[in-house]
């Protein structure tokens, strides 16, 4: 389950209020999305509108990854992964 998959990418960096770019100490990484990039399938839910398409792409040929679009709750998110477990 991503709660915030963004593009679907498995690395990314964090931008900083102040602008800076950092990856981290140990680099920056979405566990999530890099367990679905090696073949397992799961629920990816995004709020952000302009990283649908990107997301989208990234499994689109998958049958066993659920988007989720919009802004979640704790109930809304606990839906999803009941919808994805049915």
């Amino acid at each position: 389950v991503n709660v915030g998959a963004r593009d679907g990418s498995c690395e990314f960096d964090v931008v900083r209020q102040d602008g800076t770019v950092w990856r981290g100490d140990f680099g920056s990484v979405d566990p999530a999305n890099c367990l679905m990039q090696k073949g397992y399938g799961g629920v990816a839910m995004e709020g952000d509108a302009e990283s649908l398409s990107a997301l989208e792409s990234a499994y689109d040929d998958r049958n066993d990854v659920l988007f989720k679009f919009g802004f979640m709750d704790p109930s809304r998110s606990r839906d999803a992964v009941l919808e994805y477990a049915a």
